[in-house]
């Protein structure tokens, strides 16, 4: 390893911000140099799963705590990995929290090793951002002139690959504190000074003029679902496993636009196997809680529930994958059953009414019995009483019970 310039340990206060006037010329796509291009040890980086879908974009400029100006953009770029990333002596981060730096010269340097999907957090910033080093010297309030054009090519480039609109590009002031005795490094979002935000203003209008979001493919294969294959009894949930392969080149991510959800098809008003309470809504559920993830390339195993309907035999549907934006999945269709047994008791099944629904009622009575529901055609439940005037009580696959007219039900 070479020797550092002493300037590089200095580094302890970090700036940052986004903004920058543009040229109006055709934007091409942007050179981004390599850690091996820019002779970066990356055998100093330690393994991080900390990945999520990105939301928005910051621009960071990292100023020399001196105005020397003859120092070259990839010395710089090297000395932020050594000083930032972790050793044997003090605290750091497993991988340097920026995911793509800028020279003032308009060189690019690759970033952490994790790419755009890499999680950098930053307290006071909400979102999960993609964080671009701008090497500013000291005195510098704004963007060097030569760095124009790189920095508009790479914003565009990053925010029409991962769907981050204009308004997501945001300025803010970074700090850096390292505990050495606690052994914590963050960094935490301050105030910025300079005519940074007029440049940011003028940056993200050229960049709206050019955004176009590249629409996103997701490519998975579901491997198994599995549910009990033995008989299960009415009115209780159950557990089943979904195991999916993402073979796509970008994570999916819980909590995020990413989301997979599962979505009922061809069903009337709600899904038979939904659960009030636990489903998304009558005819989707999700199974990927927050923080879950299926990483490019990899493969995860998530839980999710079914109710137990009052259908007796084998009871199927057929469900499709989709975002939690909307978007329907490639060859996500599924389909998932229970052999279901048939219990001891009373079921009724509602028939059709002229409102298209039966209101479900606090007291064996239409007149002083307020409506606390609706059951609707088709669904099926235990008769639990019979008042003998013509209302019989039922009980909800939440718990809950009410009184229906008896002379809209059939006897299963």
């Amino acid at each position: 390893m070479s020797k550092l310039p002493t300037y590089i340990w200095k580094i302890i206060v970090i700036t940052l911000s986004f903004g920058l006037a543009l040229p109006v010329n055709q934007i091409q796509a942007v050179t981004i140099l390599t850690a091996a291009q820019s002779v970066i040890d990356t055998t100093i980086i330690k393994e991080d799963t900390a990945f999520t879908s990105p939301s928005k974009i910051v621009i960071v400029p990292i100023s020399l705590p001196n105005n020397d100006s003859n120092v070259s953009g990839r010395d710089w770029a090297r000395g932020l990995y050594y000083y930032l990333v972790a050793n044997e002596s003090r605290p750091g981060f497993t991988d340097i929290p920026f995911h793509y730096i800028v020279s003032a010269d308009g060189t690019v340097f690759k970033g952490n090793q994790g790419g755009d999907e890499r999680k950098v957090a930053i307290d006071g910033v909400s979102g999960s951002p993609i964080v671009i080093a701008y090497l500013s010297f000291k005195k510098q309030i704004n963007f060097d002139v030569r760095a124009e054009t790189s920095l508009v090519e790479l914003i565009t480039e990053v925010a029409n690959r991962n769907v981050i609109p204009p308004s997501e590009i945001t300025l803010a002031g970074l700090t850096l504190s390292r505990n050495d005795s606690e052994k914590i490094i963050k960094l935490t979002k301050t105030d910025t000074i300079g005519t940074w935000q007029t440049s940011l203003n003028k940056m993200i209008e050229v960049v709206r003029s050019r955004y176009a979001p590249q629409t996103r493919q997701y490519n998975i294969q579901i491997n198994s679902v599995t549910l009990p294959a033995e008989g299960v009894n009415p009115g209780t949930p159950v557990t089943g496993k979904i195991s999916i392969t993402n073979k796509g080149d970008k994570g999916l991510y819980g909590d995020t636009n990413t989301e997979l959800i599962a979505t009922a098809k061809n069903v009337g008003r709600e899904s038979r196997f939904y659960i009030t309470g636990d489903w998304l809504s009558t005819t989707q559920f999700g199974f990927m809680p927050e923080g879950g993830s299926i990483p490019a390339g990899g493969t995860a195993e998530f839980e999710f529930k079914f109710y137990v309907p009052l259908f007796f035999g084998r009871q199927e549907e057929e469900f499709e994958l989709r975002t939690v934006s909307g978007q329907v999945v490639a060859n996500s269709t599924f389909k998932a059953g229970l052999n279901i047994n048939r219990p001891a008791g009373t079921i009724v099944q509602i028939r059709n009414t002229e409102v298209g629904f039966l209101r479900l009622r606090s007291g064996p009575s239409g007149l002083v019995n307020n409506e606390i529901g609706r059951v609707y055609q088709g669904e099926r439940y235990f008769q639990i009483n019979d008042a003998g005037n013509g209302y019989i009580q039922i009980k909800l696959p939440d718990g809950r019970t009410g009184w229906i007219s008896k002379g809209y039900v059939s006897y299963i």
